[in-house]
């Protein structure tokens, strides 16, 4: 019997590529409004993560997974409102930066607080975001 590649293990597999082949679907087909939300999902997906992996110490898995919310938050929330002038725009760039900065010092100093106060920043930015679009969605 090879261990490893039983019923379970496919099951898992299997499941994975029809979860991803959904998501890639929902990513597609999603409005900007609504591809915000999913990358605001992702990236605090992302840090929970990597909080299970500081409580297992796995370093290598904690640092793909900040990297991963680090590359969510660089290029995909901060390149969103990068190009756009206003106020708003501006303090979400800076929001970002910081997010980022604080997922950074966690890989680095292997401090969990960073993960802590970058998924509290993004909390904050998740919940706006979902009553503005919410709103705008549904006016009253």
């Amino acid at each position: 019997m090879i261990y490893g590649s039983g019923p379970s293990t496919r099951g898992r597999k299997v499941a994975a590529s029809y979860a991803q082949i959904a998501l890639e679907t929902e990513v597609m087909s999603a409005s900007p409004e609504k591809l915000i939300s999913l990358l605001l999902a992702g990236a605090r997906a992302s840090i929970a993560k990597a909080k299970l992996h500081f409580e297992h110490n796995n370093v290598p898995e904690r640092g793909m997974a900040i990297g991963k919310a680090v590359d969510i938050v660089t290029t995909g929330l901060r390149a969103a409102v990068l190009d756009s002038m206003g106020e708003v725009a501006k303090s979400l760039v800076m929001t970002y930066d910081l997010v980022a900065h604080h997922l950074t010092l966690a890989n680095l100093r292997a401090q969990v607080e960073h993960l802590d106060i970058a998924d509290a920043m993004l909390a904050d930015i998740q919940s706006a975001w979902n009553e503005a679009t919410n709103q705008f969605a549904h006016p009253a």
